[in-house]
């Protein structure tokens, strides 16, 4: 006997009211995700990316002898759209589009998937709160495959818990090709086809391992998604152990993981986590109900608290990414431009950077990875900077840059490192002086981007 959800399905068809109310979550999704898409300055993430569709297929330095090449799909498929000219340019904002669609398909996705354990209503608010949460949001505004593989990982897992193994494997296989936090979707294949006395006892402990690294990753989730979540593993904790299971196996891997894995499991694991946080709203509704049985102004108030409440906490964070915090992202491009201000026409440009390597090749080196042989860039040269010795990595970008002056792009975080070795903070004082500082996009964070110029003769 294998394990499958203990909430009946419910057999009616979405009338057309949750029709219209689905529709306009799906939009409230696109409005959001396509809001200042093309502004953000590449991640560190999508220089990944850049480097994956410009590189040559084939070769030493080609893709398919890269890492990034054990989960092709994303790349490849962002590849096949260029060369078609689907896409129409290789920019920040074009590349984002296929994320962007990926992230606003799994907002309907969601509400369909879930609504056997949820009803209706408890479904539109699972939809409700995965459009509007910052992480999904900046996520689907990434050229990145986590949010690709997003769609197809719960669709995998939903067919696991209808026991339709042969569908469900065929998504998660393109989900894990898609990107590594896909393959996350076999958790809930392997659970599905377990006995349902050996799901029982294997969750316990698994969610043992999951707990604590959920807690350390709230800030991802987000507490006003893991409160709820937990709540509702405590109060139902019948809602499908298939989905309980599927949610925390990603978790307990990222304790063996580190950091990285940890993101990527929180992310990947997202839309779980928003169907038992809508399932948890729905319980706390029902406590604080049960002891009056009038219908009164103040019934259908505390009827509506804690979805308020709930989704208040996502909208709020959201709306400061958009806005005031400008995505999340350091400023790599305004930093470009101010490299690019400091020579003359025709001359030459040395950059050095640590953690904005990657973006930086990108704006000043965008045909760096096609042609290794035949530099088209010859006069610009994009530096990574080691942080370990910060006085010999000063060292050499200095001797790189010969007569012409080199440029320093660090983060304050990275500034701080540098200035904790006396040795290299000496030679950042005296060989370099700041000529911009970027503000960065949150305040208290390490993001602030500061451009150094070497001084003359120095």
């Amino acid at each position: 006997m294998t394990a499958a959800s203990s909430s009946p399905a419910i057999a009616d068809a979405p009338g057309w009211r949750e029709r219209v109310v689905l529709l306009l979550l799906t939009g409230l999704a696109l409005a959001v995700r396509l809001f200042h898409v093309g502004q953000w300055s590449w991640s560190a993430e999508e220089a990944v990316t850049w480097r994956a569709i410009t590189q040559p297929l084939a070769g030493v330095d080609g893709f398919a002898s890269s890492a990034d090449s054990g989960s092709p799909l994303f790349y490849l498929l962002l590849r096949w759209l260029l060369e078609n000219d689907l896409l129409r340019s290789a920019t920040q904002g074009s590349l984002r589009l296929l994320p962007v669609f990926a992230g606003v398909c799994t907002v309907p996705l969601l509400a369909l998937a879930a609504r056997p354990w949820l009803g209706a209503r408890g479904a539109l608010l699972a939809a409700l709160l995965l459009a509007i949460h910052p992480e999904h949001v900046l996520a689907s505004q990434t050229a990145a495959p986590l949010v690709v593989a997003m769609p197809l990982q719960l669709a995998a897992v939903a067919l696991a818990v209808r026991r339709r193994f042969v569908a469900s494997a065929v998504l998660a296989l393109l989900a894990g090709l898609c990107g590594p936090g896909g393959w996350f979707a076999f958790a809930g294949l392997a659970a599905a086809a377990l006995p349902a006395q050996g799901l029982r006892i294997a969750l316990p402990l698994l969610a043992m391992v999951a707990l604590p690294q959920w807690l350390l990753g709230m800030s991802q989730v987000g507490v006003v998604v893991l409160v709820p979540a937990l709540l509702a593993a405590l109060a139902a904790p019948a809602l499908s152990r298939v989905l309980w299971f599927a949610a925390a196996a990603p978790a307990a891997w990222a304790w063996i993981g580190g950091d990285g894995a940890q993101s990527a499991a929180f992310r990947s694991t997202l839309p779980l986590l928003v169907v038992f946080a809508a399932h948890g709203v729905a319980v706390l509704t029902g406590w604080l109900l049960a002891p009056s049985a009038s219908r009164g102004v103040w019934r259908y108030a505390g009827l509506a608290t804690p979805g308020l409440l709930v989704g208040l906490g996502l909208a709020v964070p959201m709306f400061l990414d958009l806005t005031l915090h400008r995505g999340r992202r350091p400023e790599w491009q305004q930093a470009a431009q101010v490299a690019l201000r400091t020579v003359t026409a025709g001359g030459r440009l040395v950059v050095g950077a640590a953690a904005g390597h990657g973006p930086l090749l990108c704006y000043l080196r965008p045909e760096h990875h096609r042609s290794r042989n035949d530099d088209p860039h010859p006069r610009r040269i994009v530096q990574e900077l080691p942080l370990r010795d910060g006085e010999a990595a000063l060292r050499a970008l200095l001797a790189a840059s010969g007569p012409a002056r080199a440029l320093l792009v660090l983060t304050t975080g990275e500034r701080d490192v540098l200035a904790a070795q006396p040795a290299a903070a000496v030679l950042l004082q005296t060989a370099f002086e700041c000529k911009a500082v970027l503000p960065g996009p949150r305040p208290g964070h390490d993001e602030a981007v500061l451009v150094w110029l070497a001084r003359a003769g120095g």
